[in-house]
């Protein structure tokens, strides 16, 4: 009868779970600024909170103790940490390679501008002779 009362209590459990996944998938969607980092933050703790729902009643049953249910928020803190790490290093590495691509569209606009100007310059002199 435990394992019965385990099972409907797990069912009910990962509909809310399912349900709360539900609003937080349509709350990141809704807001289209947000940083990729947040929605892969969100997906990692939705289901890191999905199987919390799931191991926990199975700790007596399984008497594995608190080992399942520290799993998953090691494993959960973890994947958030290299998340939110490599987004880092993909970010700063994207942002030089903006700044550099910015210099070198300045310098080519420098020297149009400036041959431009040499072209002008000349045009003007001839015309000065001319007079």
């Amino acid at each position: 009868m435990r394992s019965s009362a385990v099972a409907q209590l797990d069912k009910a459990e990962v509909h809310q779970v399912v349900f709360i996944q539900c609003r937080i998938d349509y709350f990141m969607a809704s807001n289209s600024e947000t940083d990729i980092r947040v929605l892969a933050t969100g997906k990692i703790w939705g289901f890191a909170t999905g199987m919390l729902a799931i191991c926990i009643p199975l700790v007596p049953v399984t008497r594995s103790g608190p080992i399942l249910p520290l799993a998953v928020v090691t494993g959960a803190a973890i994947s958030t940490v290299a998340v939110w790490r490599s987004s880092d290093n993909d970010a700063s590495h994207n942002l030089a390679n903006s700044i550099k691509n910015l210099e070198q569209r300045v310098a080519d606009l420098e020297t149009i501008c400036s041959s431009q100007e040499i072209e002008l310059q000349r045009r003007t002199r001839r015309l000065d002779t001319e007079d």
